[in-house]
């Protein structure tokens, strides 16, 4: 089995799990996918992702429930010290809190990790990536609340616009080109 282990900043680990401190009261199933770029770990679940910054090895995603957010947002790392993470196949382990998690390697996810879950970041993915590899993600439908969010912003501003003579398919081309 491959080695996974990061040794990640704690305070922006920290400032990312406070995010979660709300959703994962309430929602601990929710799959939490834990990803690795070679920079920055990034933890994303139910539209958020945060990221920070990490060393180490962690070749694939590992996918865990909430239920470790939880635990560790009820005592957040902080200070100089790194937090380490490790993956054994079948626990993932932060600082003193285990779950039980999985990876596999047909799950790599060839979307870029995102590092803001911004409109216009959130729009480029569609022209970038294939609905499958954004279902296998699990940002399709991110995507898809993005594209619903983009219609509505273009039929308002056609309508300020159609004065000048500015209509819905000369603004969705403009973004279009804008996003690609």
């Amino acid at each position: 089995m491959a080695t996974y282990r990061l040794e990640v900043d704690s305070d922006p680990l920290g400032r990312g799990l406070r995010r979660f401190k709300r959703l994962a009261r309430s929602k601990r199933d929710l799959p939490t996918i834990f990803s690795y770029n070679g920079v920055d770990l990034a933890v994303s679940t139910s539209g958020i992702t945060f990221t920070a910054p990490a060393k180490g090895q962690w070749p694939t995603p590992v996918r865990a429930t909430l239920r470790l957010l939880a635990m560790l947002a009820q005592s957040p790392p902080h200070g100089e010290e790194p937090t380490v993470m490790s993956f054994d196949g079948e626990r993932l382990c932060v600082a003193d809190c285990t779950v039980l998690a999985s990876a596999d390697e047909a799950q790599h996810l060839p979307v870029d990790t995102l590092h803001s879950m911004r409109l216009y970041d959130l729009l480029r993915l569609r022209s970038r990536h294939s609905d499958e590899d954004l279902e296998r993600s699990g940002l399709r439908h991110f995507v898809e609340e993005a594209e619903q969010q983009r219609d509505r912003l273009v039929a308002k501003a056609a309508a300020i616009l159609a004065k000048v003579g500015v209509n819905e398919d000369d603004l969705r081309k403009l973004i279009d080109e804008k996003t690609k």
